[in-house]
């Protein structure tokens, strides 16, 4: 049975590149911390970096999809694991029925062939049958989404999927590597930012929010779909969940100065890091960055001193924009007064 890390998934706008610079900034601006908190984890890649024995860790995403793994990686001891393997191994042994559900019925021949789809079907419902604890189910449903991930018919996201249906292996579960030591600590929620960041204090927030009108669960419906299990009426060919509106954020609507600066205001922290790109006014309206530089300055600086950091990093988007000339990705780093 192989293992899988945190880094694994196939993810959109992923900081996982962008690692080392993140770093080499905060030791360039002799930033120290005990406490870490990354506000819109995705996938979760920024917090790992920091996950250590002697740091409290604080990681928060909206989506479901996101915050078992969060919960996984961040959250479990040993102890949460003793069964794991044992229950994974059930659920790749599972006989295969053949009968058309679900899964089949809205994401065959698009997302995923014909097998995978059955086999994602029985392996959802088993978990949802299975005596678990709330960790190990979690545990169980983030395993389920990186496996997703390699066999799905899909180039990094899921707003699309490839005309052309691609040979794919069965579908197999795997086990998380997990650094348990670093995750004695820990705080993961799943709320809504600008809520959230009243109710925590720690040394440094890291905010990296979604940058323009392309709502990011648009891109990983799937996956939420799955994970949720509400089976919900689907549309389109894309076979998106038809209502959205609980999940759509304002950071990415022609609100986002105000929600940015709320959240800002409301901050409790020593410092506060903003990662965003450099793509207002360069791209389509969709595409365009909703924040100018102009207006994440102006912001900041009601805190206090701000300092801006850069580096050139290659956009990439599944969309026609892929190459844009001089796009950065820029670091703000805030002393909080």
């Amino acid at each position: 049975m192989a293992n899988y890390s945190l880094n694994n998934r196939r993810y959109l706008w992923n900081k996982f590149k962008l690692l080392d610079f993140i770093s080499e900034i905060i030791e360039k601006e002799k930033i120290t911390f005990s406490s870490f908190c990354d506000i819109f984890a995705w996938t979760g890649v920024v917090w790992n970096f920091f996950n250590k024995k002697n740091i409290k860790v604080i990681s928060n995403d909206i989506l479901e999809a996101n915050f078992v793994s969060l919960v996984t990686f961040l959250k479990a001891t040993k102890k949460d694991f003793e069964k794991i393997p044992e229950y994974i191994e059930h659920l790749n042994n599972l006989k295969t029925t053949k009968k058309d559900n679900y899964v089949s019925i809205n994401y065959w021949d698009k997302y995923f062939d014909y097998n995978n789809a059955i086999r994602i079907w029985e392996i959802r419902e088993e978990i949802e049958r299975m005596n678990l604890k709330p960790i190990e189910k979690n545990i169980l449903l983030s395993s389920l989404v990186y496996s997703i991930d390699k066999i799905a018919n899909t180039c990094w996201h899921y707003a699309a999927f490839r005309k052309k249906m691609s040979k794919y292996p069965e579908i197999k579960l795997n086990i998380p590597e997990i650094n348990f030591e670093s995750n004695l600590n820990n705080e993961i929620y799943k709320e809504d930012a600008n809520i959230l960041v009243s109710k925590i204090n720690p040394d440094v927030i890291y905010l990296d929010p979604p940058y323009n009108s392309r709502q990011y669960f648009n891109s990983y419906h799937v996956l939420e779909n799955i994970v949720k299990w509400n089976k919900p009426e689907l549309e389109w060919i894309t076979k998106q969940i038809k209502d959205r509106s609980k999940y759509k954020s304002e950071y990415c609507s022609n609100n986002a100065y105000n929600v940015f600066s709320d959240l800002i205001q409301k901050a409790n922290c020593k410092y506060l890091i903003v990662s965003y790109n450099n793509t207002w006014e360069k791209l389509d309206a969709r595409s365009n960055s909703k924040l100018s530089d102009t207006q994440i300055i102006e912001i900041l600086s009601k805190k206090w001193k701000v300092t801006i950091h850069e580096k050139d990093y290659k956009y990439y988007t599944a969309w026609k924009n892929n190459n844009i000339k001089e796009h950065k990705e820029r670091l703000y780093v805030c002393k909080v007064k």
